[in-house]
């Protein structure tokens, strides 16, 4: 910088710039600071001017009064005008000359009650952005008047109090008031056979009314009207007439058949119509047939000749049951109708048994006893049964439903089945053989089945006649079984050809045949005529060809059970489907897989439609109950602030705000009838409680009554009602949760007891992989198992594979039980999600794959250590879906209720044991082993499971010494009256009343017992050693004891 400063100095910058350019710029500048300052004095004196003229016009004005404004230069908008009552009314005055220093509107209304009487509202204008144009908006013009402009020029009028002198004509202000619907009423007589009475609905614009019922509607207007009606969307309309002597009360009668949805049209003298027309709709309950679902047996089955053959049934029906029964027939002949009512059970041949599960029979429960041998069935033929329901239908008349028809052959006493070895190689050959020689057997069965199937779809048919003949489809079903019916006959007679050397089969088969073309021809000829009159008379031929197919089928099986993915060969391969659901009656020793069922997705799927729909409803009350508290609330505080008023402005404030809370209100009101419509057309599907529609019934109610408050006034009563009505929409909401909180309970036990198997199952694998073979051959304990041969490992690997695909199952369960309950129950959801995102940090299914993979091949070491990778993370799924379980109870007075179930059952067990272990010590003569009652108590058959791993090297050793024991110890003799066993390592088995749960539960606790006890059978019912627990004799004993002892 002071080096530029010095060159600055030194260097003579003025010879650059050219002299002309420096004075030209000096002259610029000149010029412009004499134009500032000429400028300046010119405003200066200007100003004083105007100031002088001003005082003169002042004083001039003063001297001759007020400047006057001629008419013609004042325009007033609208003028004369005429408005809907309680509307607004906005003037705009228009001054074409000088503009008024102050403009006020000045509005007069008349009372009504005496000429010349009424109120007068002032209210300033404000000048617009257009010069000498002043407006206002007058609120709320309740009655005819008049209206005036005053203003005023006077510069000295500085008094904003006082009214203008000079003023505009006067106009007049006429309202006129346009057709409204007041309040809609609805007058519904339900049909006889409802049993309900009639009940009056106020104030509702949705109707829910039963098939058949008669509504009468009931609609109050505002005034006189000259035109009303209900139009439909197609055109057509319903006149609703003036009852009685009142013109402002209109009637019309409709019946309830089907639904419908109708404008409200009003229309007055002067043709003045409503600014939105209303709608009011009408939703028909239909009246449902009864559903019937056969509960057990729920499929078909077989029966023995001497069985006394156990049916049941559930029925529900949305208005009652009339009567409800069995028929059942032998070969289609000789049908028999046996009511099941409990009047009438007494009466039958049948031993029968039913229960009204609900009021108004509503919902039953039937179940029968079929004596098969009192009625002298034979084998080989067909026992058919069905239930029937019967109500009354929308006509007033009765009508009877019928169940699916279910099947029950009649099996011959020589057919076996039993449980065979597993085969060798050579056996395998020979069972192949006998698989290719029941092909024949195999083929009839088949035409069994589809006989089967065509005598449901007629069955089917001949229930839902009517149905499908309204719908045209009737022709083409019976068509289609008749096809099938040509079928199952070119089925049976090529099956016939190899079955033509045995002359009793080849004579059954040309019977069959018959009797099935004579089906054909009678379905044939329905099919053609679109008719099911004789669909009765079909079903005969149809059930005596296969009453003669049963005589074909095969007499003799031996069948061993075995899943189909394991490699070796069995007997069973060939055995047709009939078969096979009597195989599975069988309660074979072999592991059965749980989880390939379909029951859970059944449930899941029935429960979803069900659930999803109560949740939609659940979270409506939710909703219902927060607006009503948020209205209540700010009703308290308007209330405390209309006392606290002083000004007419604050109530005129406050009375706005009430008239918008009155049409909340009222729109609530319309909400809570759409959710009563929807809870009302969910009863017609699935029954609800009772006491529920009761609730909603009497919060609507009680919303209505707050509505018809506030319109009069009464804040008060306004805020009690809405307080009851928030109450009843909370409880509503509670008690919809608790049901909604009861389906994930057993949603959430089914799924806790999946997880609780899964975990036995892993422990059996465990133990598998650690050698722990079965006790019945005790030199193979302690050994690792033998995968040297490819049946052990596919053996091995079957079972980790079956266990990967349960434990995924269970994973895609829990994933639905977390969407589901997210909304309402959010703690399930929550927990249930946090259990499935640790479970992926130690990925069972993997280790199970690797565990899978590695035992395939034989290296158990390494499969060993899988598994247990594998069984802490079960663990863990486990006890997270245990802990997930316990946040479904509903409420606290829910689990306060279980709990106390709880313990009254667990007091009630405990005082059977002591009961039962008090009558053996005084009929034996001594106790024998006399456990602790509350450690007995405690134990149960899971908590017992989780200690195989631990006492799996105890009970091993415990086998080793118990033979150094002696063996002439009395009082494990004299256990055998108290259901004391011997395993195959030698201990004895005693418990009491809870040995045989203990067994189930964990097998390595079945030894447990108090041996060798002291002469005169004094039983040790003190404190237990750790060594009494495990099963270890008392200090009695010899040497093998003492080593027991040393051991621990």
């Amino acid at each position: 910088m002071s080096e530029a400063d010095q060159l600055a100095r030194k260097t003579d910058w003025s010879r650059s710039v050219p002299s002309r350019q420096m004075t030209g710029w000096s002259l610029v500048s000149a010029c412009s600071f004499l134009l500032l300052i000429s400028s300046v004095m010119a405003a200066g004196r200007w100003s004083r001017q105007v100031e002088d003229r001003l005082d003169i016009a002042g004083f001039n004005e003063g001297a001759t009064g007020a400047l006057s404004v001629s008419v013609d230069e004042l325009v007033v908008e609208p003028g004369d005008v005429e408005i809907e009552q309680f509307s607004a009314l906005t003037v705009v005055a228009r001054f074409t000359g000088t503009a008024p220093l102050r403009a006020v509107l000045e509005v007069s209304e008349e009372d009504g009650d005496s000429e010349g009487s009424g109120t007068v509202r002032s209210l300033p204008m404000v000048p617009t952005v257009d010069e000498g144009v002043f407006a206002a908006r007058m609120e709320q013009i309740g009655s005819d008047g008049t209206y005036v402009v005053r203003f005023t020029t006077e510069a000295g009028d500085t008094d904003r109090a006082a009214t203008p002198s000079a003023a505009s004509p006067t106009y007049q202000i006429s309202t006129f008031v346009l057709p409204r619907l007041v309040q809609a009423d609805a007058v519904i007589t339900p049909p006889e056979y409802t049993g309900e009475s009639e009940k009056l609905i106020e104030d509702t614009l949705r109707i829910s009314a039963v098939e058949g019922a008669s509504i009468r509607l009931q609609l109050h207007v505002n005034k006189r009207v000259s035109v009303a009606q209900l139009r439909g969307p197609d055109g057509d309309a319903i006149t609703l007439s003036p009852a009685g002597e009142d013109p402002q009360r209109l009637e019309a009668t409709v019946a309830a058949d089907q639904n419908h949805a109708w404008t409200i049209w009003l229309e007055d003298e002067q043709g003045r119509t409503p600014p939105e027309n209303d709608t009011i709709s009408l939703r028909v309950l239909r009246n449902q047939r009864p559903t019937i679902k056969v509960t057990f047996p729920a499929r078909d089955t077989n029966v023995s000749p001497l069985e006394e053959f156990r049916v049941e049934a559930e029925a529900t029906d949305d208005f009652g049951l009339v009567d409800y029964g069995l028929q059942y027939a032998i070969n289609g002949a000789d049908l028999r109708k046996i009511s099941l009512l409990p009047s009438h059970a007494d009466q039958q041949q049948i031993t029968s048994g039913s229960e009204a599960l609900a009021a108004n029979q509503r919902k039953a429960g039937m179940a029968g006893v079929i004596d098969l041998e009192s009625l002298q069935v034979e084998p080989d033929q067909l026992v058919t049964y069905y239930f029937y329901v019967e109500d009354v239908g929308p006509d007033g008349k009765s009508r009877q439903t019928y169940s699916d028809m279910m099947f029950a052959d009649v099996r011959r006493f020589e057919e076996i089945f039993r449980e065979s070895q597993q085969p060798d190689s050579q056996q395998q050959q020979q069972q192949q053989q006998q698989q290719q020689q029941q092909q024949q057997g195999s083929a009839v069965d088949g035409v069994l089945q589809l006989q089967k199937e065509i005598i449901s779809a007629t069955w089917n048919s001949l229930r839902r006649e009517s149905e499908l003949a309204s719908a045209g489809t009737l022709g083409a079903d019976l068509k289609v079984i008749a096809d099938s019916q040509h079928a199952a006959a070119e089925q049976l007679a090529e099956a016939g050809e190899e079955m033509e050397a045995d002359a009793a089969i080849a004579g059954l088969m040309k019977l069959a045949l018959e009797q099935m073309a004579s089906a054909e021809e009678q379905l044939t000829d329905m099919a053609n005529a679109s008719s099911g009159t004789g669909l009765p008379e079909a079903l005969l031929p149809e059930q005596a060809a296969y009453h003669t197919l049963l005589k074909m089928r095969a007499a003799e099986f031996e069948v061993r059970q075995q899943q189909q993915q394991q490699g070796g060969g069995g007997g069973g391969g060939g055995q047709n489907s009939a078969s096979q659901q009597q195989l599975q009656q069988l309660e074979l020793n072999n592991d059965r897989n749980r989880y390939e069922t379909e029951r859970q997705a059944q449930q899941q799927q029935e429960m979803s439609g069900q659930q999803r729909e109560q949740l939609q409803i659940l979270n409506r009350l939710k909703e219902l109950a927060r607006r009503q508290q948020m209205l209540n609330e700010r009703l308290k505080q308007l209330e405390s602030e209309l006392r606290a008023a002083t000004s007419e402005k604050e109530r005129e404030e406050i009375e706005r705000e009430l008239k918008r809370l009155r049409e909340e209100q009222r729109e609530m009101l319309r909400d809570v009838d759409e959710v009563r419509e929807r809870m009302d057309q969910s009863a017609s599907q699935q029954p609800q409680d009772a006491q529920l529609r009761q609730q909603m019934e009497q919060a609507r109610s009680n919303t209505q009554r707050a509505s018809e408050a506030m319109d009069q006034g009464r804040l008060a009563d306004a805020i009690a009602e809405g307080t009851r009505a928030e109450r009843e929409f909370e409880d509503l909401r509670d008690q919809l949760r608790s049901q909604t909180s009861s389906q994930f309970t057993d949603a959430m036990r089914e799924l806790r007891d999946q997880a609780r198997e899964l975990s036995e199952q892993q422990e059996q694998i465990s133990q598998r992989l650690a050698g722990e073979t079965d006790r019945a051959n005790p030199g193979s304990a302690g050994q690792p198992p033998s995968l040297r041969t490819n049946q052990d490992r596919q053996e091995i690997e079957q079972q980790v594979r079956q266990q990967r695909d349960r434990l995924n199952q269970i994973v895609d369960e829990a994933r639905q039980v977390v969407e589901q309950a997210e909304e309402s129950e959010p703690l399930l959801s929550s927990r249930l999600y946090d259990t499935l995102r640790d479970m992926k940090d130690s990925k069972p299914d993997e280790a199970l794959e690797a565990a899978e993979f590695l035992a395939g091949r034989g290296m158990w070491q390494q499969s060993r250590q899988a598994e247990e990778i594998a069984g802490r993370g079960i663990q863990q799924l486990r006890d997270g879906i245990e802990n997930a379980a316990d946040a479904v109870l509903g409420s606290e007075s829910e689990a306060l209720r279980r709990a106390q179930e709880e313990l009254e059952e667990l007091a009630k067990d405990l005082a059977q044991e002591v009961q039962a272990a008090t009558g053996e010590q005084s009929s034996g003569g001594q106790s024998g082993s006399e456990s602790k009652p509350g450690e007995e108590s405690a134990a149960t058959p899971f908590d017992a499971s989780r200690q195989n791993g631990t006492q799996a090297g105890r009970r091993q050793q415990r086998d080793r010494e118990q033979d150094g024991q002696q063996s002439g110890q009395q009082a494990g003799d004299q256990q055998s009256e108290q259901q004391q066993d011997r395993q195959p390592g030698g201990n004895p088995q005693a418990g009491g009343q809870r040995q045989n749960e203990q067994q189930q539960g964990n097998p390595s606790q079945s030894g447990q017992g108090q041996e060798g006890q002291q002469p005169g059978g004094q039983s040790q019912d003190g404190q237990r050693s750790e060594q009494q627990q495990d099963g270890e004799p008392q200090s009695g004993q010899q040497r093998g004891s003492q080593g027991s002892d040393d051991q621990q």
